[in-house]
C-alpha cells in the first residue's frame, strides 16, 4: 500500500512544494517577500553544504521544499507578469500586419475564429513591432488560411469574463495558451499581402492527417465518423451539439479529448501485439519503437496538452519499468507533472491538465483498494469487475473537481464509463488497423463492420444512460477550499485498511464536508431572486423554487443568442426555462406570492420586484446618479460590466 517516503517518493514532495510556490506567485506574489524568501533558502543552502556532518540533515528537511517553493514562486512571477505591450492600446483604433496561424474548422454563420500573429501595431502615434499572440473573429465573407500574412485596421480588447454564473472562465483558459487579448475584423478592413507556406514537415503532417481523415470518411459518416475522428484524431469538428451532451451528462466528457486513456489502450495494443513477436525483436526494442510511434501519433493529433502529457508520462513509465530498476509509477507521474510545469506554468491552472493527473494519480491510489472490496471467483464478473474499479478509481479524485468546475454530477458516470472503456478500446484499435489495411478489400469490410458497431453501440448507450431518470444532478456550487478536503478525506476512506488511525478521522471530514455540500446544494435548488446578468441586451431571470422565467430585451433571434448564458446559469440553478420578449414592452408577471412589474422609459429601464425598485441606464452619454445598475457598455462601478447582480 502506498505510504509516503521522502527517499522512496522524492518528486511526489518536490513537485507539491513547487505547485505551492505557483499558486502563492500567482495570488500573493510580493516583491519583499519573494526576495527575503529566495535569498534565505540560498544562505540555507549555502550553509548546509559548508556543515553538512552537523546539522544538514535538519537542515535539508526546509531547504529542499523551500527551494522547490521558490522556484515555482519566480517561474509564475515570470509567466505572469510578462507585459505585452499590446494591453496598453487596447480600446483605441490601430493597424496591424499579422500572420494567421489556426483556423477553427466549425464556424458560425458570420464569423470564423481563428488565432494569430501580430508582428506590427501602428497607432495614431507610434509604431512598435512585437510577435503577441491574440484571438481574432474574421468575416466568414473572406477566404483566408493558415500562413496567410494581412495587414488590418481593428481595435483590440483584452480577454475577460463577463462574471455570469455558472460560466466558463475563458480569460484563464486563454492565459494558459498565452493569449489575452481579441479581436473582430471586418472583411472590409482586411487586405492580404503574402502567404508563406508551412514547414515541409508541417505540410506532409497537414496531408498525412488529411489521408487518415479521408480513409475514416470513406468507411464512415453521420456521428459515427464524428465520434471516430475525435476519439482516434483527436477532431471534434464534427460532433453535434446532441453527441457532446450526452457525453457530458454521462461523465464520458473526457473520453472525447484523446488522453491518458486513449494513449493507454494504444500503448497496451501495441504492446500485446509485439509480444508474437519476441523471437524476431527483443522486447527491449519493440518497447522503444512503441515509445516511438506514440510519440508520431501525438504529433498527427496536433501535440494538444493533453495528449502531450499523456504520451510524455507514459512514455517514462514504459521506458522505465524497461529499464529493470524497480520504479515507482507514483513518482514518475509526479517527475512528469513537474517537467512539464517547469517548462509551462499555465499549465497549473489547465482544467484539463489538473483532471488528467489526478484521475491518473486515482488509479494509482485507489484502484487495488476498490478491487479489494468484491472478489468473485467467476472470470468474467471479474473482468467486469476491474473495469468497474478502474472507472470508479479514475473517477473518485476528479469528482470534487468536476463539481467545483462544472457544477454537476452524473450519477451514472461508473455504467458509462464502464462501457466506453469496453467500446473506446475497439474503436481505436479498429480505427489503427483501418489504416493499415485499407486497401485490402475483405480484411478492410470486416474491420469496418467492427468499427462501425462499436461507434454506433457507442452513441445509442450513452443516449440511453442519459435519458434515464436523474442522469444528472444540478446545482452544485461550493468554495474551492472543499475540493482538497474532500478529496482528501475520501481518499483515506477508501484506503482504510492502510490507514486505521486517520479513518474515522477521514470520515469525519468527508461526513462533514458532504453535508455541507448538499447544504449548498439545497439552498441553490430552493433559492428565491432575481438574477440582471452581464449581456449586450437587457437580460434578467426570476427564480421561485423550480421556475425560471427569463426576460430579455430584444426579439426572437435574441432569445437564441442568451440560451448558452441561461444554460450554464442552470447548472447552479436548476428549474424550468421560460423565456419573454420584453423589446420596448411595459408589464407584469405574478409568480407564487411576488409580482414583477418592468417599465421601459427613455434611455432606462426601471424592474420592481418584493421590495427592490431598479433603476437601470441605457444611455451611455449624459450619465446620472440614482440609477442601481448600468448597462455593460457604461464605465461605472455598477456598471454589469462588473458582473451580473443578484436581488433577493
Amino acid at each position: 500500500m502506498f505510504s509516503l517516503n521522502f527517499h522512496k517518493y522524492p518528486f511526489v514532495f518536490l513537485t507539491i512544494f513547487f505547485c505551492l510556490g505557483l499558486w502563492f506567485g500567482t495570488y500573493y506574489f510580493e516583491w519583499g517577500l519573494a526576495l527575503t524568501f529566495s535569498l534565505s533558502t540560498l544562505l540555507l543552502l549555502l550553509f548546509d553544504l559548508n556543515f553538512r556532518e552537523t546539522l544538514g540533515d535538519y537542515i535539508s528537511k526546509l531547504l529542499i521544499p523551500g527551494l522547490f517553493f521558490s522556484m515555482g514562486y519566480w517561474s509564475m512571477y515570470l509567466a505572469e507578469y510578462n507585459p505585452n505591450p499590446i494591453e496598453r492600446v487596447c480600446n483605441e483604433p490601430v493597424t496591424i500586419e499579422f500572420s494567421i496561424e489556426e483556423l477553427s474548422n466549425s464556424s458560425s454563420d458570420s464569423y470564423t475564429k481563428g488565432i494569430g500573429k501580430v508582428h506590427q501595431v501602428k497607432t495614431h502615434s507610434e509604431i512598435f513591432k512585437t510577435d503577441e499572440k491574440f484571438l481574432f473573429f474574421i468575416d466568414t465573407a473572406t477566404n483566408y488560411r493558415e500562413g496567410d500574412r494581412l495587414v488590418a485596421t481593428t481595435q483590440f480588447t483584452q480577454i475577460e469574463n463577463k462574471g455570469n454564473p455558472g460560466e466558463f472562465d475563458q480569460k484563464q483558459f486563454w492565459k494558459n495558451q498565452k493569449i489575452s487579448i481579441t479581436t473582430y475584423i471586418s472583411h472590409q478592413d482586411v487586405k492580404w499581402i503574402d502567404y508563406k507556406e508551412p514547414p515541409i514537415l508541417a505540410l506532409l503532417l497537414v496531408d498525412f492527417r488529411q489521408y487518415l481523415s479521408t480513409v475514416l470518411s470513406e468507411s464512415l459518416n453521420g456521428q459515427e465518423l464524428a465520434l471516430a475522428q475525435a476519439l482516434i484524431l483527436g477532431d471534434k469538428s464534427l460532433l453535434n451539439k446532441e453527441t457532446k451532451s450526452s457525453f457530458a451528462s454521462t461523465g464520458a466528457l473526457h473520453v472525447l479529448a484523446v488522453s491518458g486513456m486513449h494513449i493507454a489502450l494504444i500503448l497496451e495494443l501495441f504492446l500485446f501485439i509485439s509480444s508474437f513477436f519476441y523471437r524476431i525483436i527483443s522486447k527491449h526494442k519493440a518497447t522503444l519503437f512503441i515509445v516511438s510511434l506514440l510519440w508520431i501519433y501525438a504529433l498527427l493529433t496536433g501535440f494538444s496538452p493533453s495528449v502531450l502529457r499523456a504520451v510524455f508520462t507514459f512514455s517514462m513509465l514504459a521506458i522505465a519499468q524497461l529499464s529493470g530498476n524497480q520504479y515507482k509509477p507514483i513518482n514518475i507521474l509526479f517527475f512528469t507533472a513537474l517537467v512539464l510545469l517547469v517548462i509551462e506554468p499555465h499549465f497549473f491552472f489547465d482544467i484539463g491538465f489538473q483532471l488528467s493527473y489526478l484521475a491518473m494519480l486515482g488509479i494509482y491510489l485507489t484502484y487495488e483498494p476498490i478491487c479489494a472490496w468484491f472478489k468473485p471467483k467467476n472470470k468474467i464478473i471479474n473482468f467486469f469487475w476491474k473495469g468497474i474499479a478502474v472507472g470508479f478509481s479514475a473517477q473518485v479524485m476528479t469528482i470534487p473537481l468536476m463539481l467545483y468546475y462544472f457544477h454537476q454530477f452524473p450519477n451514472y458516470f461508473i455504467l458509462s464509463n464502464l462501457i466506453l472503456l469496453v467500446l473506446s478500446g475497439v474503436i481505436l484499435g479498429a480505427g489503427l488497423i483501418l489504416f493499415i489495411t485499407w486497401k485490402i478489400p475483405i480484411v478492410n469490410q470486416f474491420n469496418i463492420g467492427i468499427l462501425f458497431i462499436s461507434l454506433w453501440l457507442s452513441l445509442v448507450s450513452l443516449a440511453w444512460i442519459e435519458d434515464l431518470p436523474g442522469a444528472v444532478a444540478y446545482g452544485f456550487e461550493f468554495p474551492f477550499l472543499m475540493v482538497p478536503i474532500t478529496t482528501v478525506s475520501l481518499y483515506f476512506m477508501i484506503s482504510h485498511i492502510a490507514f486505521p488511525k486517520i479513518w474515522p478521522l477521514a470520515t469525519l471530514l468527508f461526513t462533514l464536508s458532504l453535508s455541507w455540500i448538499v447544504l449548498l446544494r439545497w439552498n441553490n435548488l430552493s433559492s428565491d431572486h432575481l438574477v440582471v446578468f452581464n449581456h449586450s441586451k437587457l437580460t434578467f431571470a426570476i427564480k421561485q423554487d423550480d421556475n425560471i422565467h427569463c426576460f430579455i430585451d430584444g426579439g426572437p433571434n435574441e432569445i437564441k443568442k442568451v440560451t448558452f448564458l441561461l444554460d450554464a446559469y442552470k447548472t447552479c440553478y436548476p428549474g424550468e426555462l421560460v423565456f419573454h420578449s420584453i423589446k420596448n414592452q411595459n408589464g407584469s408577471l405574478i409568480q407564487g406570492r411576488d409580482t414583477l412589474i418592468w417599465e421601459t422609459r427613455k434611455g432606462e429601464k426601471t424592474l420592481q420586484w418584493k421590495n427592490h425598485n431598479i433603476r437601470i441606464q441605457y444611455s451611455a452619454t449624459g450619465k446620472t446618479h440614482g440609477f442601481d445598475l448600468f448597462m455593460p457598455w457604461i464605465e461605472d462601478t455598477k456598471s454589469l460590466k462588473n458582473g451580473a447582480v443578484f436581488y433577493y
